[in-house]
C-alpha cells in the first residue's frame, strides 16, 4: 500500500397464523425481532419498550417468555398499540384477558400489572389486572372503582395461569383454569386508554413503568367471553416450530493480496428467529462452492485460508452453511477479493491533551487508520519533516503511542510527524 504521514498537534422468516376471529392478542414471544412483539392475533404486533427481556418460558413446549426489570430500571413493558375500546372493554362489550406468570414476589409499588394502560400526563382511571402485593390473596381485577380484591393466590416462583372476563354484567377471576372470583362489574371508564402488557401507568413515570416483577407468557385477548373450559384448552400451547436460520453474515470478504496460509478471512455470524446462538458451519458444495478448497472453518466461525491467495485483483467463490441447534440449515454464496492496493485515507489519535507530569514509558493511545483496503494490517513510526517539532518525546511501539520523556510546562502546545 501506499505510505502516507500525518502531522498531529495534542491539545424475517414468514411467519403463517392461523387466527380465530375472537382472539385480538396472543403474544407467545418466540419469534424474535429487536423491539417487535409479533402479535399472532388480529390486532397487529406490539413493541417492547425498556430494559425488558426475554428469557426460558414455562417449559420447552412454551419456549420463550417475557422479563420484566422491576429490579433495574424499572421500565420494560409492551405497547399492544391498541385502547382498550378496540379490545373490547368498552361500552356493550365483552372480553377476556389471560396470561402465564411466574412472579418473583414483591418488590417496590405492590402493583405488579400484566395488563395495564399507558395515561399520558397525569394518573388517569385505567385497567390493571394483575398481582396487588398486600396480602396472601393478591389476584387483583383493576377497573377503577370497578375492582375485585383478594380473587386468588399466586404464589412466587411458581408458574401460574391468570384470566380475567367482564362478561356485561361480572366481573371473573380465574386461577389455574378454575373461578376464583365473581362480582357485578360494568365498563372500565379509563377504557380508551392504550393497553400495556407487563406494566402499570399510574403511579408511575410517563410513560408507565412499574415493570412486572417476573416472567410472563402465552399472553392473550378475545373480544368474547371464555368458559372455564374454553379458559382451560387455552392454557396449553402447541410446541414450538422451529424455524431455520433467515441470514448469514460474513464479517470481511476484501482479501489483502498474497495473503499467507491460516490467513483469517473474517468471522461468520447467523440470523435466527428462534434465538439460537448456537450454529456451526461448513464449507459445502452447491453453486458458488468453486474455490472451497482453498478456505477453512475453525474455532467455531472463522473464515481462514488454507494456501497462499493470490495477488491484486484475484477473486474467489465459496459456499457456506450454517446449522442450529435444531439441524435446520440455510446455504450462502460469497464472493472473495483481492484489491487492488489504495492508500489509507486518515489517520486518527483518540487523544489532544497529556497530563503534566506523566512519566517517561505511559502508554498514551493507539492509533486509528482509515484504510479502503480493510484487509490491511498497518505499522506507524515517527519520522522527520513538517510538524516534527516534538518527535523526541515520543516513541511508537506496533500502534501504540507511548512517553519517551518528561513532558514541558503546563499549557505547551506538542507537534509530532508520523508514518504510517
Amino acid at each position: 500500500m501506499n505510505p502516507s504521514s500525518t502531522i498531529f498537534t495534542l491539545f424475517l422468516s414468514l411467519l403463517i397464523f392461523t387466527v380465530r376471529a375472537d382472539l385480538l392478542v396472543h403474544y407467545a414471544f418466540n419469534d424474535l425481532d429487536g423491539s417487535i412483539v409479533f402479535n399472532q392475533g388480529s390486532g397487529g404486533n406490539g413493541t417492547k419498550v425498556g430494559g425488558a427481556t426475554y428469557g426460558e418460558g414455562k417449559d420447552a413446549t412454551f419456549g420463550q417468555a417475557f422479563y420484566g426489570n422491576r429490579t433495574g430500571a424499572n421500565d420494560g413493558y409492551i405497547q399492544t398499540g391498541l385502547t382498550g375500546t378496540e379490545l373490547g372493554m368498552g361500552p356493550n362489550s365483552v372480553y377476556t384477558a389471560m396470561a402465564w406468570v411466574n412472579w418473583s414476589g414483591p418488590r417496590g409499588n405492590v402493583d405488579h400489572m400484566i395488563f395495564g394502560q399507558e395515561d399520558g400526563s397525569g394518573n388517569g382511571s385505567q385497567l390493571h389486572h394483575g398481582i396487588r402485593a398486600d396480602s396472601t390473596a393478591n389476584v387483583h381485577y383493576g377497573g377503577w372503582g370497578n375492582d375485585l380484591n383478594d380473587a386468588g393466590t399466586v404464589t412466587p416462583g411458581e408458574w401460574t395461569h391468570l384470566t380475567w372476563s367482564f362478561d356485561g354484567n361480572d366481573k371473573v377471576v380465574f386461577v389455574n383454569g378454575v373461578e376464583t372470583s365473581r362480582g357485578n362489574g360494568s365498563t372500565m371508564s379509563g377504557h380508551a386508554l392504550p393497553v400495556i402488557v407487563g406494566g402499570h401507568g399510574r403511579d408511575a413515570a410517563d410513560p408507565a413503568g412499574q415493570s412486572f416483577n417476573g416472567a410472563i407468557d402465552e399472553v392473550k385477548i378475545f373480544d368474547q367471553v371464555l368458559t372455564a373450559a374454553e379458559v382451560q384448552a387455552e392454557m396449553s400451547v402447541a410446541p414450538v416450530t422451529p424455524q431455520p436460520p433467515t441470514d448469514i453474515a460474513l464479517s470481511n470478504t476484501n482479501l489483502a493480496p498474497n495473503s499467507a496460509s491460516n490467513t483469517l478471512v473474517g468471522t461468520l455470524t447467523t440470523s435466527d428467529p428462534n434465538g439460537d446462538n448456537a450454529h456451526t458451519y461448513s464449507l459445502v458444495s452447491g453453486p458458488g462452492g468453486t474455490n472451497n478448497n482453498l478456505f477453512t472453518i475453525i474455532n467455531s466461525d472463522e473464515l481462514r485460508a488454507v494456501s497462499l491467495l493470490g495477488g491484486f485483483g484475484t477473486s474467489y467463490s465459496i459456499r457456506i452453511r450454517t446449522t442450529d441447534g435444531d439441524s435446520l440449515t440455510r446455504e450462502e454464496s460469497f464472493s472473495l477479493k483481492v484489491e487492488s492496493a489504495m492508500a489509507p485515507t486518515a489517520i486518527t489519535l483518540p487523544i489532544n491533551t497529556l497530563l503534566q507530569g506523566t512519566p517517561s514509558g505511559t502508554e498514551l493511545t493507539n492509533f486509528i487508520t482509515e484504510d479502503p483496503n480493510n484487509a490491511d494490517s498497518h505499522t506507524y513510526q515517527l519520522v522527520a519533516g513538517t510538524g516534527d517539532t516534538n518527535n523526541a518525546l515520543f516513541t511508537i511501539n506496533g500502534s501504540t503511542l507511548r512517553m519517551a520523556s518528561s513532558l514541558p510546562n503546563l499549557g505547551s502546545n506538542l507537534s509530532f510527524r508520523f508514518f504510517n
